[in-house]
């Protein structure tokens, strides 16, 4: 599956929302996406959200609080 992003360079699979992230490692503007998937009982995915994420980012890791928010964290 095509995520968009120029040079995919991680993934990140929420266990809890049963989704996937992928951030784009690119130098440029146009490759700076975070794309998530919806992962489908049968496995399928379904794209979902697509953001701006910094530029290069390598990796990404999801963290959470008391609150219940979750967030993802997005290393270069």
């Amino acid at each position: 599956m095509k995520t968009g992003n120029k040079s995919p360079s991680w993934i990140t699979y929420d266990d809890v929302t049963k989704a996937i992230y992928i951030p784009g490692e690119s130098y440029d503007a146009s490759g700076r996406n975070l794309i998530s998937f919806a992962v489908g009982e049968n496995g399928a995915l379904t794209a979902s959200k697509k953001g701006l994420a910094p530029q290069s980012g390598v990796a990404t890791a999801l963290y959470g609080g008391q609150s219940g928010k979750g967030f993802i964290v997005n290393a270069h």
